[in-house]
């Protein structure tokens, strides 16, 4: 009786464990592709440092509107709403590919690839200088083949074009792939002593755990609101101006100089008010707080 009891928890577990495996893997491969789209195109024309906060802007804007949605889709749609376990799952395979298609990433690494064939001339005397150090399945230094990528114009999907590319693209990602697993296994040395010992409170993933874990108190929250009103406003605000000069903002960045002996060795000295710093202030433990400001200023 036991025995029968047993495998059938275990045929109704399969089932289950079964769709957070492929259902996860194939909604969070879906949001990767839109996500990191969205983020080379707004960091190619729009804005070059979207990708330098402490917590991705865009991954916390698609994962609230998930969050948003959610409780109509279980209300709905049972079959299909995500569980808690899996938008979790999901948010983290999301973060770590916008950290990857940041500009800090790919911005650098794919130009690397080609710059040197590219911008080699008689002048320089790259090609004679140091081509014959860079490795052909890392770096691309066939202008024909480079035209199309730095003049447009072209297609990326022709033959030519994706045999050319697809060792150096193969090589780098396993080296990110590898990199990836080094972060990954240092994460788990120091897991226990950061978690166990020192227990501490990882205040960048606050807000993602509440919203994906507690929504509806989240949403309910008047004061999660105003926070967020001021901050959107402030963003909006600043956006239009930059985008209509005429619609006035407010000055909330300045730059402090200093002429006077010894401070003027300091140049400048940048005070900005970012809504987000205020957050993550003030969700920090006050003596690492505290040792940001000491230790910047001296």
């Amino acid at each position: 009786m036991h025995q029968n009891e047993h495998s059938a928890i275990r045929d109704v577990a399969k089932p289950s464990r079964l769709r957070f495996v492929v259902g996860t893997l194939l909604f969070g491969s879906i949001l990767i592709i839109l996500t990191c789209y969205w983020i080379i195109s707004a960091e190619n024309r729009v804005v070059w440092e979207l990708t330098d906060f402490s917590i991705f802007p865009t991954v916390l804007f698609t994962f609230f509107l998930l969050a948003a949605i959610t409780p109509l889709l279980r209300k709905y749609l049972k079959n299909i709403a995500p569980t808690s376990r899996e938008l979790a799952m999901t948010y983290i395979m999301v973060s770590v590919a916008t950290a990857l298609a940041g500009h800090d990433i790919v911005r650098q690494l794919v130009p690397m690839i080609a710059n040197a064939g590219w911008f080699a001339t008689p002048e320089n005397e790259w090609s004679d200088i140091f081509f014959r150090f860079l490795p052909t399945w890392l770096t691309i230094t066939d202008r024909k083949i480079l035209q199309g990528y730095f003049e447009g114009d072209d297609t990326f999907w022709r033959p030519i074009y994706m045999e050319a590319w697809f060792v150096p693209i193969v090589a780098w990602s396993a080296l990110v792939i590898v990199l990836l697993f080094m972060m990954l296994c240092i994460n788990i040395i120091i897991r226990k002593q950061w978690i166990d010992h020192e227990k501490l409170s990882y205040p960048l993933t606050t807000l993602p755990v509440e919203l994906l874990g507690n929504t509806s108190n989240l949403f309910r929250n008047k004061l999660i609101w105003l926070g967020f009103g001021i901050a959107f406003g402030l963003e909006l605000l600043a956006g239009l101006n930059y985008l209509f000069p005429v619609i006035p903002s407010l000055k909330i960045k300045y730059q402090l100089f200093f002429a006077d002996r010894p401070w003027n060795a300091m140049g400048r000295l940048p005070v900005y008010v970012y809504p987000f710093a205020i957050g993550l202030g003030y969700l920090m433990p006050l003596d690492l707080a505290l040792s940001f400001w000491a230790f910047y200023l001296f």
